[in-house]
């Protein structure tokens, strides 16, 4: 009589028959572990929107910076742009003043100082508003003429009437000169750049010229 075994008992079946494939290394998982995937170097990882959204706020940042530079190298010429047209101003009445005198003046000394004056500074005034409307300074007639001073006339005016108008237009012109030639150099020390340092420089010497050697003061 056969004795029933236990289940339990029973031997277990062997695994199942694995082929080797050739050249196959069964320990390659040792030898050549996995990879793992490059975290991207950009920000928010390598979503295609998120890239464009990164090219775009890098596009916008280089155009503030180049604002921003474009904004400080013309700097200089906005912050002369009141100087310029007190400048014109001035340049436009001494020319109108010259003028008077190149007329009415009697002696030569008196004479060839309004023609000179009304010459070098009207040749003064082309490039002074050139750089005027660059610096965005309105130079219309009817706002360089604002400079006139009307008491000049009247000063004139008198002095022509009591013989004495070469010695008051001297000194008017002389006076008005001086004014003038601190405004050059204003412009000249507050410019940027070197060539509107230079021209005025030249400038402030052509007056000075003009103006001649000061007095010696009585000692």
């Amino acid at each position: 009589m056969l004795m029933l075994m236990d289940q339990n008992q029973l031997p277990s079946a062997p695994p199942p028959y694995q082929p080797v494939t050739p050249n196959h290394n069964p320990y390659e998982f040792i030898t050549n572990p996995p990879t793992a995937p490059k975290k991207s170097l950009l920000p928010g990882g390598n979503s295609k929107m998120q890239r464009i959204l990164i090219l775009v706020v890098g596009l916008v940042i280089l155009l503030l910076l180049i604002v921003g530079v474009m904004s400080l190298l013309n700097k200089g010429g906005a912050n002369l742009k009141a100087d310029y047209l007190s400048l014109a101003q001035q340049q436009t009445e001494l020319v109108r003043i010259s003028e008077i005198g190149v007329t009415k003046a009697k002696q030569s000394e008196a004479k060839n100082l309004a023609i000179t004056t009304k010459l070098t500074i009207a040749s003064q005034q082309v490039t002074t508003l050139g750089l005027a409307k660059k610096a965005g300074t309105d130079t219309a007639t009817k706002s360089l003429v604002l400079g006139k001073n009307s008491q000049t006339d009247v000063l004139l005016t008198t002095a022509e009437q009591s013989n004495q108008f070469d010695e008051t237009f001297t000194k008017t012109v002389l006076a008005s000169l001086k004014t003038y030639q601190q405004t050059l150099k204003k412009i000249r020390d507050a410019a940027d750049d070197k060539s509107t340092k230079t021209t005025y420089g030249n400038y402030y010497s052509a007056v000075g010229t003009l103006l001649g050697p000061e007095p010696t003061q009585p000692q």
